[in-house]
């Protein structure tokens, strides 16, 4: 899989909603590591807070879609997925404002859950948890905003790895495909991914009505 490590894409202002939503998943997952990831209490609060689909149908903890944003299955889950949001998330968050971003953070989000939940197949009862079906609705966004902005990207090809710039629409189209090579068994909610990922793209043409990106910084790749 490439890897984002940062963007060349200048922002205007602090990106305080971003900085605040990272700062609550790791504030969260501090505080299930205090429960033990793996321990019954763990699995529990897992259970409370997390988007179960067989419940969300039933009317039951709708709550849940929006708890379960915060919620993360281990170190490797809340770096990668805060690490994604903050190379994204920052310019979204600069074109759209604080008020705004922070709506259409959560509605992509709702979006992704209800994706997991009516296609969740033969896993009605495990609840889904994680902040990346909002992070995918974030790089819809981007995509959207700013496609020629230049990602340094990491190809992992062992001793011949490179680092090199890719515009925004080639590394987040290749994301995207990549969503379809795995299998939702494998315990990652890809049905949350490319909804959240669509979603963001529908929301970002609704919340940039009369606005236009400016121009990103560095280089521009066509």
């Amino acid at each position: 899989m490439v890897l984002p490590i940062y963007d060349l894409n200048r922002r205007r202002s602090f990106p305080f909603i971003t900085l605040t939503l990272i700062a609550s998943c790791i504030i969260v997952f501090i505080y299930q590591l205090t429960l033990g990831l793996s321990s019954e209490e763990g699995n529990r609060f897992v259970t409370l807070y997390g988007a179960v689909p067989a419940l969300i149908l039933q009317g039951q903890n709708i709550s849940s879609i929006f708890s379960s944003m915060f919620l993360h299955g281990g170190w490797l889950h809340l770096i990668g997925n805060m690490f994604f949001l903050w190379v994204f998330g920052d310019n979204v968050e600069d074109f759209l404002g604080p008020v705004r971003y922070t709506l259409f953070y959560l509605l992509s989000g709702v979006a992704a859950a209800y994706s997991y939940v009516l296609f969740s197949g033969n896993y009605p009862y495990t609840p889904m948890i994680g902040a990346s079906g909002a992070i995918s609705g974030v790089m819809g966004a981007y995509i959207y905003f700013f496609p020629r902005a230049p990602i340094i990207t990491l190809i992992p090809l062992g001793i011949f790895s490179r680092v090199i710039p890719l515009p925004a629409w080639i590394y987040l189209l290749i994301w995207f495909g990549s969503q379809f090579l795995i299998a939702p068994s494998e315990g990652v909610a890809v049905q949350a991914h490319i909804g959240g990922f669509l979603a963001g793209i529908a929301l970002a043409i609704i919340f940039s009505l009369g606005k236009r990106p400016t121009p990103s910084g560095g280089q521009v790749l066509q």
